[in-house]
C-alpha cells in the first residue's frame, strides 16, 4: 500500500485556506492549519540548520496558511518555500490557491479586527494603507508567478485553485485517488464561522 503525499497550500493566507483544510480534515486525513505559527516556524528551522522539515508532524498529510506573523520578528512566510518542500518531499503535492486581488487585500486588511494589518504597519515601518497595500498587491503577482513558474515542467505536482470561481468538485477530482477527498466537506469555512458568530450574539 502506497503511502499517503503530502500536500502543501502555498497560496497566500486569506484565499480559502481554512475552507482547504476542513475539507482534508473532514474527510479524514491529518491536517495542520496555521498551528499559530508552528508550521513555518519549523520549517524556517530546518532551512537555517540543514535538516528534515516538519518532523514533529510526521504523519500529517495537508499543511496550510504555512506563515507567523508576530510584532516581535519579521514575518515567516513559508508558503514561498515550495521548492525547498518539493525537494524534501518528493511526493508531495501543492495547491496554489488565489482569489481576485482586490478582495484579498481587503480581507487582508480587515483579518483578525484589523490586527494583522497593524503587524505589517511594524514590518513595513508605515501606517499608510495604500503604500501596504501596494506591497501586499506586488507580493499576491510575485508570488503566485514564481509558483507557476516553478512548477510549469512538473505535470501533476501542482494545483491552481480561484477561489469564489473553482468548486470544491475540482480540489477532489485532482487528489484521487491516491487522497479520497469527500466534496460535500466543501465550502466557505471563513463565511460559515462568522454567521454563527452572528447567530450566537
Amino acid at each position: 500500500m502506497s503511502k499517503t503525499p503530502k500536500v502543501f497550500q502555498v497560496g497566500l493566507n486569506k484565499t480559502g485556506t481554512r475552507s482547504i483544510f476542513v475539507l482534508f480534515k473532514r474527510s479524514g486525513y491529518k491536517a495542520l492549519h496555521f498551528e499559530g505559527g508552528q508550521i513555518a516556524e519549523s520549517i524556517e528551522a530546518a532551512k537555517q540548520n540543514g535538516t528534515q522539515p516538519l518532523t514533529e508532524f510526521e504523519d500529517i498529510t495537508f499543511f496550510g496558511d504555512m506563515e507567523s506573523v508576530t510584532k516581535e520578528s519579521p514575518p515567516l512566510e513559508s508558503y514561498r518555500d515550495f521548492a525547498f518542500l518539493d525537494e524534501q518531499f518528493p511526493d508531495a503535492k501543492f495547491i496554489l490557491n488565489y482569489r481576485d486581488v482586490n478582495k484579498w487585500i481587503l480581507s487582508r486588511l480587515k483579518h483578525r479586527n484589523g490586527k494583522y494589518y497593524r503587524q505589517y504597519v511594524r514590518h513595513y515601518g508605515t501606517p499608510d494603507v495604500s503604500e501596504i497595500s501596494a506591497r501586499w498587491r506586488d507580493k499576491w503577482h510575485e508570488h503566485n508567478a514564481a509558483v507557476r513558474e516553478y512548477f510549469a515542467d512538473k505535470p501533476g505536482k501542482l494545483l491552481e485553485f480561484e477561489l469564489g470561481v473553482d468548486d470544491g468538485q475540482k480540489i477532489v477530482d485532482f487528489f484521487a485517488p491516491e487522497i479520497n477527498l469527500n466534496v460535500k466537506h466543501w465550502g466557505n469555512e471563513t463565511q460559515r464561522l462568522v454567521e454563527q458568530g452572528k447567530r450566537r450574539r
